[in-house]
């Protein structure tokens, strides 16, 4: 099990009351790579993930507009 640390300022970021931009930035980082890695022949490092627009939108069922 891994995990992230999230400040307590959180709660005064611009875009906190946004429900799906937080939603979604909390995705970010929880998929984001703790190590590098490899996929499909190309170096994912820490701190990344690969994923499309229309994937993140299909995972958090939001739209693309």
């Amino acid at each position: 099990m891994s995990w992230i640390k999230l400040s307590r300022n959180i709660t005064e970021w611009e875009w906190f009351n946004d429900g799906n931009t937080l939603r979604l930035w909390i995705y970010l980082l929880t998929r984001a790579q703790y190590k590098d890695t490899q996929y499909k022949g190309m170096v994912v490092r820490r701190g990344q993930f690969v994923a499309s627009n229309r994937r993140l939108a299909e995972m958090l069922e939001l739209s693309l507009n």
